[in-house]
C-alpha cells in the first residue's frame, strides 16, 4: 500500500462525518466514504457480499463499483483486503488519506497491532447526546437501553485503545470540536503528528447529502449554542446515571 491512513472512528452520531470533513478543509486529507468494510462487506466466510451494505454505498459512484466487482471474493487477510479496497478508491493520486465508518473503532485494536504507520481518530459523545441523535437516523430504532449499551461498547474499546497506543490514537470529545473546532483540530496533528499536505483534494466527497440526508448540515460549522435533547426526562436520568457509573468502573478497571 503506496499510501498513509489516517482511520476516523467512534459512536454513531459522534461527529466522524464533521471530523473527516475538517481533515479534507484543514489538512488536505481525502476521506473515503463509509465503506462498512469491516462491519457488512463481509460475509462469516470471509466473502465480499452486497447483502448487508447501506444503499448509501452501493450507490455511491466511488464504492458501489467497487464491491460489485468484487462481490464473491474471498478475502484470505482482512486487513490486506481492506488495504486493496481503499487503493482502489484513491488510485496513487495521494500521499495521505482517510477512512470514517464509525463501527470501524473495533476494529482498531487489531489494526494498530499490525500497522504502525496507521493512525486513528476516536470520536466521543456523551450517552444521552448520542441516544436523543440516533433518533433522527433511519437505520437505528431509538431504544435507549439497546443504543446506551451500544455507546458503553464503543467508549470501552476507545479507552482500551488509547491505553495501549496512546500516541497514535487521539480522542476528540464532539462538543468540545463545535465549541473550538480550530483548538481542536490543533490538538489532533499535534498528538498524531499530522501536517497539511500539498495534494489537491477539490472535489472528493465523502459523503452525498442526497443519499445520506441526516448528514446534510456536516459541512457546515457547528453550531456552539446548546442543543435541546429529544429525550423526556425519565430515559434522560438514566442516561446521565449510566454514563457517569460506566465510566467509573472503567477508571477502576483501565
Amino acid at each position: 500500500m503506496n499510501h498513509q491512513v489516517i482511520m476516523i472512528g467512534g459512536m454513531p452520531r459522534s461527529g466522524t462525518t464533521l471530523m473527516s470533513n475538517y481533515l479534507q478543509q484543514t489538512l488536505n486529507i481525502p476521506v473515503s466514504p463509509e465503506t462498512h468494510y469491516f462491519s457488512a462487506a463481509l460475509s462469516k466466510n470471509n466473502l465480499i457480499t452486497l447483502d448487508d451494505l447501506p444503499q448509501p454505498v452501493l450507490l455511491d459512484p466511488r464504492l458501489g463499483p467497487i464491491y460489485r466487482e468484487l462481490e464473491g471474493s474471498l478475502i484470505a487477510d482482512l486487513l490486506i483486503g481492506f488495504e486493496d479496497l481503499l487503493d482502489k478508491i484513491f488510485d496513487d493520486e495521494y500521499e495521505v488519506i482517510g477512512e470514517k465508518t464509525p463501527s470501524h473503532l473495533m476494529k482498531f485494536l487489531e489494526i494498530a497491532e499490525r500497522r504502525d504507520s496507521y493512525r486513528f481518530i476516536v470520536m466521543n459523545r456523551s450517552c444521552a447526546q448520542v441516544c436523543s441523535s440516533l433518533k433522527k437516523v433511519p437505520w437505528n430504532d431509538g431504544k435507549i437501553m439497546r443504543n446506551s449499551f451500544r455507546w458503553l461498547k464503543y467508549y470501552i474499546e476507545a479507552e482500551r485503545l488509547k491505553k495501549r497506543y496512546p500516541g497514535r490514537v487521539c480522542i476528540v470529545n464532539y462538543n468540545d470540536l463545535c465549541s473550538n473546532p480550530e483548538a481542536e483540530i490543533s490538538r489532533v496533528m499535534l498528538e498524531l503528528g499530522l501536517q497539511k499536505i500539498d495534494q489537491d483534494v477539490s472535489g472528493f466527497l465523502n459523503y452525498k447529502s442526497e443519499l445520506e440526508p441526516w448528514k446534510r448540515n456536516a459541512t457546515k460549522k457547528p453550531s456552539r449554542q446548546k442543543k435541546i435533547l429529544e429525550i423526556n426526562i425519565f430515559p434522560k436520568i438514566y442516561l446521565a446515571v449510566f454514563e457517569q457509573v460506566s465510566k467509573s468502573l472503567i477508571r477502576l478497571i483501565f
